[in-house]
C-alpha cells in the first residue's frame, strides 16, 4: 500500500509503502519532533512509490520527504480518489499542465532507458 503521511504545520510530506500503514506511522512518529498524520493511502503497486518520486523530484527535501505543493497536492487528490485503480489510471487525470508535462518527462525518460 502506498501511502502520504504529513508533518503537522510545515510543507513536508512523506510518500512510501507500507503493508501496515498504522504501523509505519507509529515508527515515524517515535523519531519526529512533528506531529504527524496520514493524509491519503492508496492499494497501488510498489513501482508507484517510484514513480511519484521521480515526479516530485523538483520538491525533494531528504529521505522520501518532499515539499506539499502544486503536483504533490495534485497526487494526494488521486490518491483519495482513485485509491482502488492502478496508479497509471490515477495518473492520466491530472488535469494540470505542470503535472501533464513532468508526467511526459517521466515517460519520455522511460523510453530512452528502454532504447
Amino acid at each position: 500500500m502506498i501511502y502520504a503521511i504529513q508533518a503537522v504545520g510545515t510543507e513536508f510530506i512523506k510518500y512510501g509503502v507500507a503493508m501496515s500503514v498504522g504501523a509505519r506511522l507509529r515508527n515515524l512518529r517515535v523519531a519526529s519532533p512533528h506531529e504527524l498524520v496520514i493524509l491519503a493511502t492508496a492499494n497501488w503497486s510498489n513501482q508507484a512509490e517510484s514513480r511519484i518520486h521521480s515526479l516530485l523530484r523538483s520538491e525533494y527535501v531528504r529521505g522520501e520527504w518532499f515539499r506539499h505543493r502544486g503536483l504533490s497536492l495534485d497526487i494526494v487528490r488521486l490518491m483519495l480518489e482513485n485509491a482502488n485503480e492502478s496508479v497509471l489510471y490515477a495518473l492520466r487525470v491530472i488535469q494540470s499542465e505542470r503535472a501533464q508535462a513532468r508526467l511526459g518527462k517521466v515517460i519520455e525518460l522511460a523510453n530512452r532507458r528502454r532504447e
